[in-house]
């Protein structure tokens, strides 16, 4: 079970607190001033605490699991909507090269950065990209993510 930080704190702090009023309540009954209303109210008050604090782990497990539920339904999207990508991309008949390129140009990538990441000039680049344009029937990158996002509506 991982807890974040946010969680750890508020449950160390919820603890401490716990645990002063409980000395607090345990002086009170050596002094002998367990019949006072300051002592019944730091009772229910550490009663109160001691409810909150479980709820508060309750509640932190739910979500846990919640968080854990959602990224494995991402996953799976996720997962599906590269199958996707990639069926349509197969169909298109590009070459290695253009695939790699095509998956750049759909995660948002400039044409530097992908020249600078595949080791080529930024001339090569743009011929593969009015390659991949061409087989794709469009005329720019809009037109080109457009058409995979499109398929996955």
């Amino acid at each position: 079970m991982k807890i974040n930080t946010f969680q750890a704190i508020n449950l160390a702090t919820s603890l401490a607190l716990i645990s002063f009023f409980f000395v607090d309540i345990t002086i009170d009954l050596i002094e002998q001033e367990g019949n006072s209303i300051h002592f019944y109210l730091e009772v229910l008050f550490v009663f109160a605490m001691i409810f909150l604090f479980i709820f508060q782990i309750r509640e932190f497990k739910v979500l846990r699991g919640e968080i854990a539920s959602t990224n494995e339904k991402l996953l799976i999207l996720k997962k599906g909507t590269t199958e996707l990508i990639n069926s349509q991309i197969n169909l298109l008949k590009f070459t290695a090269a253009e695939t790699d390129i095509a998956w750049l140009l759909i995660k948002g990538t400039s044409y530097k950065e992908i020249a600078k990441f595949r080791n080529v000039s930024e001339r090569t680049v743009n011929q593969q990209v009015t390659s991949i344009f061409k087989k794709s029937n469009v005329s720019n990158r809009h037109e080109f993510i457009t058409g995979f996002i499109e398929d996955l509506m």
